[in-house]
């Protein structure tokens, strides 16, 4: 009977230690803290690809939508100070991934030429609800600080944007 007991405490251990071994690592099933709906603070609008001047009376809000499944929505509203007219510059889509502290993002320029794509890479920092990413354009570093927002504002804004473009670009 004392090795049918052992027998049965002996298995029981190895079953039991082996529920706890597990060939995933749980932090894959975890979503990137870049995953969200982000709002800029108000940036300059640049004139050239130079960055070098901006539009005297222009500004605008970036929002970005960085989705599960690793396609993003980015959002440019242009305001003109002088005036008060905000204007939804563009809306554009793509694919990001990312790989340690870098984000990679390709652009899909869907209303000025749906077959024009951009690459773009950048580090990133998320620190509560701040994303932070920096990157290299024109020769010149900049950071652009985000903020989370509800994925209902996100929503409201694309679809403005979203029916803007159609009134611009009836055809599309």
């Amino acid at each position: 009977m004392k090795t049918f007991f052992k027998v049965i405490i002996t298995l029981f251990v190895m079953f039991s230690s082996l529920s706890l071994v597990s060939c995933k690592d749980d932090d894959e099933d975890k979503d990137p803290a870049i995953v969200g709906t982000w709002v800029s603070e108000v940036l300059p609008v640049y004139m050239d690809a130079s960055l070098q001047e901006t539009e005297p009376n222009l500004e605008a809000i970036s929002y970005f939508w960085y989705k599960k499944d690793g396609s993003f929505i980015a959002v440019d509203i242009v305001t003109d100070t002088e005036t008060n007219n905000s204007e939804y510059y563009f809306s554009d889509t793509g694919k990001w991934s990312v790989n340690g502290d870098v984000v990679t993002q390709t652009t899909n320029y869907q209303w000025d030429d749906p077959t024009k794509f951009d690459t773009d890479t950048g580090r990133f920092e998320v620190k509560g609800d701040i994303l932070i990413i920096t990157a290299e354009y024109a020769g010149i570093v900049r950071s652009i600080q985000l903020k989370r927002i509800k994925e209902d504002k996100m929503q409201e804004v694309y679809s403005a944007a979203k029916e803007y473009h159609h009134k611009l670009y009836p055809n599309k």
